[in-house]
């Protein structure tokens, strides 16, 4: 079952957020120039990444309500950054681990490990998205290969991708080899390395694209993040296949969606602010709060 709740606050303690009067604006910004050239030609700059400004607006709040939000927006319960999750965003993955590097045409993003292989964007031939991830293999049954899609965030005590006790399903579409592949989901908490969840192996095809899933998995009691693998069975890998991804989804459910949609990233947010407004004569109501958070790299 998907949750549909807003949660916020510090890692390992979040609390689900009341709904909002008039919804969520969570428009992600890409900063774009707009410039005339001398043949009077209109060109424009659009930068690459964005940033999520969330505003939550409430008709009113009850003081005790108030006054959880305020303990972050005061400092009391440091300076942050904060977990955000938001049911609006289906794929918790980045644009361009999502969208198996059609953002960017390079694999920031993913990290190979296994001995000989290597990492490219490429021309995809299958429809949809212009780019797929081709991860191509140079010796046989190498020791371990495993393909990380690396976490979002660099900010100090970010292990991954914040996490509910809800059921996860991670999976993506991918041709090649044919290889035994095996999806993995590594669980962290504040300490580090919990446990890991492995799906069912699929051999796949160089001509008809399959879709590989670990799914239905809760996280261990205890944990905060997670991180997401593709696992080939070394014994499959014979030097000169490659695997193409076409694309990659984390999202809360017990098994795949129908469709893939796109990520764009789970970041830390920091709290620009909530506005305290209350009646003289009624100090206990919050009259038409909204609170700001930023989303941070």
């Amino acid at each position: 079952m998907n949750d549909n709740s807003i949660w916020f606050g510090r890692a390992g303690s979040l609390r689900k957020l009341w709904d909002p009067t008039g919804g969520v604006l969570a428009t992600r910004e890409r900063e774009t120039s707009v410039f005339t050239n001398k043949s009077g030609g209109v060109r424009t700059i659009k930068a690459l990444e964005g940033a999520r400004q969330f505003s939550l607006n409430y008709g009113a709040l009850g003081r005790a309500s108030f006054e959880y939000i305020n303990q972050f927006v005061q400092g009391h319960m440091g300076p942050g950054p904060f977990v955000l999750i938001d049911p609006g965003r289906r794929n918790m993955l980045t644009v361009n681990q999502s969208a198996a590097t059609s953002q960017t045409g390079d694999t920031r993003g993913f990290v190979a490990n296994a001995s000989g292989s290597s990492l490219a964007s490429a021309d995809s031939t299958w429809g949809g998205l212009p780019k797929v991830l081709t991860w191509s293999f140079a010796t046989s049954a190498p020791s371990s290969p495993t393909l990380l899609l690396s976490k979002p965030s660099n900010v100090t005590g970010w292990l991954g991708i914040p996490v509910l006790n809800r059921a996860h399903t991670f999976w993506c579409t991918v041709v090649g080899g044919p290889i035994d592949v095996q999806l993995r989901l590594d669980w962290y908490n504040a300490a580090g390395l919990m446990s890991s969840s492995t799906g069912t192996t699929v051999t796949t095809s160089t001509t008809l694209p399959k879709r590989v899933a670990v799914q239905n998995v809760i996280p261990p009691a205890g944990a905060l993040w997670v991180q997401c693998y593709v696992a080939p069975i070394s014994g499959t890998v014979v030097a000169g296949e490659s695997l193409s991804f076409l694309n990659f989804m984390l999202q809360e459910g017990d098994q795949p969606d129908g469709s893939w949609v796109g990520g764009t990233g789970v970041y830390p947010v920091t709290v620009l602010g909530m506005p305290e407004k209350y009646g003289f004569a009624e100090p206990g109501m919050l009259v038409s709060p909204t609170l700001t958070l930023q989303e941070v790299r």
